[in-house]
């Protein structure tokens, strides 16, 4: 019996065997011996492959059963392995939950954000790590998944570090949001509401349209200066709106947008800001006239950078 191979894993032993016993029977239907053992080293579990013949097609077969087990071990073990290792060094400051939620977003990052641009992902990258792993061991006889994955596979480490940073950055930014649309809730809900209705129409480019019970446009002079100063100010549209919105603190807020807007940001962080005092219209004839109801006169500020 020669020795084909040996792969030692910190997990997934277990695994790694069976796959290798169902994947290499196809040879002891041939007749040959094959011979699958196990043991430990350190913190390591070592699975070794011996065969009982040296002609080339069946080392070769062997070999190629074990790359596709060790690259399915790499693939759908080491990116976890990775994101928890690097999250472990670098970002330690947050709190169980909070890595539980960036972790997600590593995933998504990584993977994309679907079960198809997940399924594909793993696909492309099997298919890259396996040549390496096959071109390894036909050189050498012993292969330590960790040590391969950080000297052999120093590009993949490296893109699942940067989707993790990237993560870090989008979980941040939630976060803030979060905090932001929060104090600005307080301070809806702390004042007391200086008209009683406001419509506003809402287009699909942001631009918006403030108007009274009657629909007469909302054009005071103090609402003119204001919009004035915050579109000196580089805000974006939605910043402008919602501004707008917290200066006249509306009792009621009538939201008419086209159905595209409905589910949008815009949309949702008034929903979150002004809670219950919010209702979304999608009946009105302001509402099914779409984009042409919008008519002149609208309120525009200059996209922030």
């Amino acid at each position: 019996m020669i020795e084909v191979v040996s792969v030692c894993v910190t997990e997934g032993q277990r695994e790694l065997r069976e796959r290798l016993e169902s994947d290499l029977g196809s040879l002891r239907k041939e007749g040959l011996s094959v011979d699958i053992q196990e043991k430990s080293v350190g913190n390591q579990g070592c699975v070794s492959v011996f065969l009982s013949s040296t002609r080339p097609e069946a080392l070769a077969f062997a070999r190629d059963t074990a790359a596709d087990a060790i690259s399915d071990t790499i693939v759908n073990r080491g990116s976890k392995t990775l994101i928890d290792r690097f999250l472990k060094t670098n970002y330690h400051y947050f709190d169980d939950d909070e890595l539980d939620i960036i972790r997600g977003y590593t995933e998504k990052a990584l993977f994309g954000p679907s079960d198809e641009s997940r399924a594909k992902y793993l696909v492309n990258q099997h298919s890259q790590i396996r040549k390496r792993v096959r071109e390894y061991i036909d050189k050498n006889k012993e292969l330590i998944i960790d040590g391969f994955i950080t000297f052999r596979l120093k590009d993949w480490v490296e893109e699942v570090e940067d989707a993790l940073d990237r993560a870090v950055d989008e979980f941040l930014l939630d976060r803030e949001y979060k905090e932001f649309v929060n104090l600005l809730r307080s301070f809806v809900d702390a004042q007391e509401p200086k008209v009683d209705e406001i419509h506003v129409f809402l287009t699909a480019t942001g631009t918006f349209k403030l108007m009274d019970s009657q629909k007469n446009v909302i054009n005071n002079e103090y609402l003119e200066d204001f919009v004035l100063e915050l579109v000196d100010s580089e805000v974006n549209h939605e910043d402008l709106l919602i501004s707008a919105l917290i200066t006249i603190a509306p009792r009621k807020l009538i939201i008419h947008c086209p159905p595209a807007v409905r589910s949008g940001h815009t949309i949702e962080t008034l929903r979150q800001v002004f809670d219950n005092r919010l209702t979304v219209c999608d009946s009105c004839a302001l509402c099914r006239g779409g984009e042409t109801a919008f008519g002149a006169g609208s309120t525009r500020a200059r996209k922030s950078e």
